[in-house]
């Protein structure tokens, strides 16, 4: 007996360990899917998997306990892995029937594939197709029917067809609606790429199963539960809006429409069949019509409503410019109450204003509590607007008008997302240049483009940045989108206006409605602006200036978010500013030098006063002729002025000599150009110049000094240098001579081209630089 209970003591606890074994070790269900078909499966840019489908099988995971892996790859593999029983099965295929001879299906959506084409194709619907050049996906269900019509190209991808058909490789592609819409919004292409209405190939997708997989019944379970639960339902709609549930509730109330007119024929059939003599009988076939009359108007109502619905979702769901939604809303809200004054107010702080209406109506603003009939437009948690209906929406309107506000919501949230990546990224672009740029200079030239893309990235219209002068005055530095006289209009002292106000506190501030700020200050033929930023522009402790931000047209709700954004920009703004004027103060020192280097030579050679100046700017004025750079200008600008500064090494009795020089004091004049050349080397400021002055004294054919350079050898700067300095010497009057007229200076230039000048440059000195000095004369 004791045997007995030790041998069933022994059963009972191999099977619970048994159980307690298979309970722990659940398999692994393996699933195959397409790596690149959003909104339905696709790898994010991290290789993760993402989309609705993927969301579903994690989902039906976590309900049932059980772990699934989903391993997304193109999708030819995905279909061989299938075949070779390398993965359990396939997360999302479309269901036919000839698939439905291998595998098990759990459907989970119903799908369709539509023709895209690009804008203006002649291709209107599926009857078009015929011989023509159709891309679509490899082994997609569409290949089947298409190449009995058309010439079919495969690709690998529903992506790839897309691509196709946007380089004209093809001249349409077949894909599934859902992707179609999806990757064509991700990439703007709305103005290149249509969706044609045709819906081709409807039927539902699912999860695909070998025949006989212990899956089936587990999974099919799974989706039940998220079903019962509102959990699918959510998941789709986070995906695809309310379109799916849309197009499903139309497809029951064709089915209905159909079902009661049938219903309505027969019972009128009926019921005149039996009141042929009876008096009551007809009275009742009469109510009977009416009353189907009646239901048939209510269906058909209801069916247009739905259809109006759809419509909104379809146009409204590739849309990225608000202004363009706003219009879309604005039609359809009038086709559903067709009796109503429809407004939409945007709401600013305390007030709103007039958006959209319908029937048109001027801009107006009103206090946020006389909205009577309002309701709310949301952005997340934020208050856009409010829809104002009067009168007051029907109650039998109601929850359509609710489903296109919700998806006009789901929009605008989607656009404001999009919106807030490209200012981030515009930002870091913004930063990212700005810090490799290396000379004050080279900063100083970019500050419009900095405004330009802060005005972009905050979504304004117009703005200035303004600069602290020395008159202890805020002026106008840079401007954009407002007139270009307004420099000299919009000069604000400290504290004077916003601006002012901004300087003297250094705290930013955010207006949505600047006329109601009692700091604002209008200025007569200015635009009139409705909201502003206006932040101060510091380096280390010290006020530069004041950055504005503005709108013109509309009101801008500006924000923290905005302030932040622009504070990261504003040490870029302060770098410029501040370099520019140390730029600007070095180059007065600089000309200060020059002038007084000039006047001491001057001071020596009475005969040559003004001789240097006027060489420098006939030099300027040949090196703008020669289209020269701003640095190449600069360098004759000061050469001209130091060009003879060698001669403060000349003996007085030689330079202020009044007659002609002997051969011996000739050749002491002549090593001017070397003295002048080593004095300058020494200056690190003058880099260059020493160079351009050393061999402003050459000639082309060799004859000049010191160092008797030809041609091409001498420096180009140094060859305007010296025909401009021969110039000015020639029409100037020396001790042993009198100046020359114009046309014989002219003559000697011709004589001596090829000779002492470059012969190109004496043909552009005479036919530019003496023509414009004739002219002003």
């Amino acid at each position: 007996m004791k045997f007995i209970y030790c041998v069933i003591l022994i059963t009972v606890i191999l099977s619970i360990y048994s159980t307690s074994l298979s309970a722990g070790d659940k398999p692994i269900i393996v699933l195959a899917g397409d790596n690149n078909l959003p909104p339905f499966e696709y790898l994010d840019s991290k290789g993760n998997p993402r989309g609705l489908v993927v969301d579903i099988v994690k989902e039906i995971s976590k309900e049932l306990g059980i772990p699934i892996e989903i391993r997304l790859m193109n999708w030819d593999r995905a279909l061989t892995m299938l075949e070779n029983k390398e993965v359990d099965g396939c997360e999302y295929m479309r269901i036919t029937e000839s698939r439905q001879k291998i595998y098990d299906f759990i459907p989970l959506i119903e799908n369709f594939s539509v023709i895209v084409v690009p804008k203006g194709s002649p291709i209107k619907n599926f009857s078009y197709l015929e011989n023509k050049k159709v891309a679509c996906q490899k082994r997609d269900v569409s290949y089947d029917y298409l190449v009995k019509y058309a010439r079919v190209i495969t690709k690998a991808n529903q992506e790839e067809v897309l691509k196709s058909v946007l380089n004209r490789e093809v001249e349409c592609g077949v894909v599934n609606y859902y992707f179609a819409r999806w990757i064509i919004s991700k990439n703007e292409w709305q103005d290149e790429l249509e969706i044609l209405p045709d819906k081709l190939f409807t039927n539902y997708n699912g999860i695909a199963l070998p025949k006989g997989s212990p899956y089936v019944s587990i999974l099919s379970e799974g989706v039940k539960a998220l079903r019962s639960k509102g959990t699918f339902e959510k998941i789709v709609n986070s995906w695809l809006g309310e379109e799916l549930r849309i197009r499903e509730k139309l497809f029951e109330a064709e089915k209905t429409t159909i079902f009661l007119t049938v219903l309505a024929v027969l019972s009128t059939i009926f019921i005149l069949f039996l009141c042929l003599g009876l008096r009551f009988l007809r009275r009742e076939a009469e109510k009977q019509r009416i009353r189907a009359k009646w239901l048939l108007k209510e269906e058909r109502d209801r069916y247009s409503e739905l259809l109006t619905i759809n419509d909104f979702l379809r146009k409204s769901t590739a849309v990225t410019d608000v202004s363009v939604l706003k219009d879309i809303l604005v039609d359809t809200l009038r086709t559903i109450l067709p009796n109503s004054r429809i407004r939409i107010f945007r709401k600013l702080d305390s007030s709103c204003y007039l958006w959209a209406s319908y029937p048109k109506e001027e801009v107006f603003t009103v206090n946020e509590e006389d909205l009577k009939i309002k309701y709310p437009i949301n952005i997340g948690k934020e208050v856009f607007g409010y829809l104002s209906v009067i009168p007051d929406i029907p109650d039998n309107r109601i929850s359509a008008v609710k489903i296109i506000i919700g998806e006009f919501e789901n929009i605008l949230k989607r656009i404001k997302d999009r919106e807030e990546l490209a200012r981030m990224e515009n930002l870091s672009n913004l930063i990212e240049k700005f810090s490799r740029l290396e000379t004050l200079q080279e900063r100083g030239i970019i500050l419009r483009d900095v405004l330009e893309r802060i005005i972009f990235i905050t979504k304004a219209e117009a703005g200035s940045i303004m600069v602290l002068e020395d008159d202890n005055k805020l002026h106008i530095k840079i401007s954009v989108g407002l007139p270009e006289d307004i420099k000299d209009k919009v000069i604000l002292g400290l504290n004077e206006g916003l601006a002012g106000w901004v300087a003297v506190n250094r705290t930013p501030l955010i207006l949505e409605d600047v006329s109601k700020d009692q700091r604002f200050k209008n200025f007569p033929s200015t635009p009139e602006i409705k909201s502003s930023i206006v932040l101060p522009i510091i380096h280390g402790e010290k006020l530069l200036g004041v950055l504005n931000i503005n709108t013109i047209r509309v009101y801008r709700r500006f924000n923290k978010e905005d302030i932040e954004l622009i504070n990261r920009i504003v040490p870029i703004l302060a770098n410029i500013i501040e370099g520019e004027e140390l730029e600007r103060q070095i180059e007065v020192l600089n000309k200060e030098i020059l002038i007084s280097l000039v006047t001491a030579i001057e001071a020596r050679d009475p005969y040559t006063k003004g001789h240097s100046e006027e060489v420098s700017r006939l030099s300027v004025l040949l090196g703008k002729a020669l289209n020269l750079p701003v640095a190449d200008l600069k360098l004759l600008e000061i050469a001209g002025y130091l060009h003879d500064i060698g001669k403060l090494k000349v003996p007085d009795s030689i330079l202020q000599k009044p007659g002609r020089l002997t051969e011996e004091e000739w050749e002491i004049m002549k090593k001017h150009p070397i003295w002048g050349s080593e004095m300058l080397s020494k200056i690190s400021t003058l880099k260059g110049i020493d160079r351009i002055v050393r061999y402003h004294h050459e000639r082309w054919d060799g004859k000049g000094y010191p160092d008797g350079l030809s041609g091409e050898e001498i420096p180009f700067l140094s060859r305007i240098l010296g025909l401009c300095d021969s110039f000015q010497a020639m029409t100037s009057d020396r001790p042993y001579r009198v100046a020359l007229t114009l046309p014989q200076v002219i003559e000697e230039l011709q004589k001596e081209k090829g000779k002492q000048f470059d012969p190109e440059l004496v043909d552009i000195f005479i036919n530019s630089v003496l023509n414009e000095r004739v002219a002003v004369k």
